[in-house]
């Protein structure tokens, strides 16, 4: 099973190797309970297999072009980082990425995103009517910009149609550990959290918000203002 980790500029880093060392790590895990032989294979894919640069100036390699990539199993966008105001990049430079992602998905692959990546997912029409989140902050953007994606606010985790969403810049590791479920079974998904000392029941955001914003008619860009001032 190849699952493709989709490598942008602006990406978090973190992210990006994050997810290809939780889904090896989950491999040599699976490969040691003796039930099935590395069962993944795990590729860093950019669009045209170059080095991509982090949200935060690092360089970092990639394995593959999308491209080269006519099928897959499944297919993960990590975060990005964000802007000075606190948004995602504008995601109309990526549709070649957004029709891959849409083939990959009408293929039968399982697609996952975290944080601002779900973006990435709405701009490819895969959220339309569909259950999803993203991180607490980005919600009211989210929902200017896609207003046929079926929004959770607060939600941790959202699966439907074999697309995943979570909220959060460190949020891959629910995508990832979920994807490991639906692919490998529950049993190595359980084995994979212990082994890398994470939940693998993420909670709701709600704890993160902070009071009011869910019911504040402020814009993001005033409410990350006053977030940073306070």
């Amino acid at each position: 099973m190849d699952i493709v980790i989709v490598a942008l500029d602006r990406c978090l880093g973190s992210a990006l190797l994050g997810l290809s060392d939780i889904l090896t790590t989950a491999n040599q895990v699976i490969a040691m309970a003796g039930e099935i032989e590395r069962p993944f294979r795990v590729i860093i894919a950019s669009q045209d297999g170059r080095p991509v640069v982090d949200g935060f100036g690092r360089h970092l390699e990639t394995d593959a072009a999308l491209s080269e990539i006519p099928n897959c199993t499944a297919a993960i966008i990590p975060g990005f980082a964000p802007d000075e105001a606190a948004r995602p990049p504008s995601m109309a430079g990526y549709s070649a990425v957004a029709n891959w992602l849409r083939r990959q998905h009408g293929h039968g692959a399982l697609v996952g995103a975290s944080c601002s990546g779900v973006f990435l997912l709405a701009e490819a029409g895969l959220l339309n009517n569909r259950r999803c989140t993203t991180t607490w902050w980005l919600h009211d953007l989210f929902e200017e910009r896609y207003p046929k994606a079926n929004v959770r606010r607060g939600g941790a985790l959202c699966f439907d149609d074999r697309v995943i969403t979570a909220g959060g810049p460190v949020s891959w590791i629910d995508v990832a550990l979920h994807m490991i479920g639906v692919l490998a079974g529950q049993d190595a998904a359980r084995a994979s959290a212990d082994f890398t000392i994470v939940d693998t029941i993420p909670s709701a955001q709600a704890a993160y918000i902070p009071t009011g914003f869910a019911s504040s008619g402020d814009t993001l860009i005033a409410q990350a203002e006053r977030l940073i001032r306070h």
